[in-house]
Formats: C-alpha cells, structure tokens, sequence
C-alpha cells in the first residue's frame, strides 16, 4: 500500500508536504499564526444552534500540513490543498493534484492539469487520454503557480 501524502502552500507562498487534517483555527494559532485568519486559509461558520447575529460564536476551520512524520505542522491556503497521485512524470518527479502536465496523445503534444480521483485511482486530463505513460508526461508547474499555462492553445 503506497504512503498517502499532500501538499499546500504555506503564509510565505513555499509547497509544505506531509499529511493533512481540517483542524478549528483557535486562540492558540491566532497567537502563532495571525497571517492565517483570513479566508485564503479558512472556512468561517456559526457555531451549531447559533442564531446568527452580533454576538453568534464563529468557528473557523482549514487545513494543517504535518511534516516529519507529525512533529511540525503549518497552515495552508485551503484552495491548495491537493494528493499526491502515486504516479511520476519521466524525470522522477512525483505528480500532485492541480499539477499542469505535457503529455502526447495520438501523436500531438497536450497540456493540462491534473485532477485526481480517489474513487477511480488515475489522473484525468483535459480530454479522454486513454491512459498515463509516465516516459511521455513531463510536469511543467502547477494551476497555483503558473496559470498562465491554462491560457496555451486556448
């Protein structure tokens, strides 16, 4: 059974990689962590039975990224968040969600991004492929990072 990992870009725009856990944003982390109490990094709701108004109890939630096997962990921006999908571009690089790929299909050079299926382990690509050849594909960033790279052929 293949090790389930993630990444998530961090308050300083650098990848964390380890596993993840939605995790309430508390007193504590606004200590440590202020620059995360905005909506890049969390969900906002009201406390169950709250009516909302001026004095409802707000609970905030995102996701934390626990590196070296749990002894550290930092917040990520919540829209990053994305699983490694076990499989490697030709260079040895490991492909995570939202990664933007070159592949070949049916003779002609393609680009996409990566959307993983935990259901049906497999990348889907911008249109039906009809398989992964990991000596064809190449990671060329990611829809984060580079989104400019959508825009190609469009």
């Amino acid at each position: 059974m293949r090790e389930t990992k993630f990444r998530g870009l961090n308050v300083k725009g650098q990848w964390e990689y380890g596993y993840v856990v939605r995790e309430q944003f508390c007193a504590y982390d606004e200590v440590l962590w202020p620059e995360c109490n905005n909506k890049d990094f969390l969900t906002y709701k009201k406390a169950d039975g709250d009516v909302l108004g001026a004095d409802s109890t707000i609970i905030s939630y995102g996701y934390k990224i626990y590196r070296d096997g749990g002894q550290s962990s930092v917040w990520a921006k919540r829209d990053t968040v994305g699983q490694d999908t076990g499989l490697q571009d030709k260079n040895g690089k490991e492909i995570y969600e939202a990664d933007i790929l070159n592949y070949h299909y049916k003779k002609c050079k393609h680009s996409g991004p990566v959307i993983f299926s935990v259901e049906i382990p497999h990348i889907y690509y911008s249109h039906e492929a009809g398989g992964f050849y990991e000596e064809d594909t190449e990671i060329i960033g990611n829809i984060y990072e580079n989104p400019e790279l959508l825009e190609v052929g469009k």
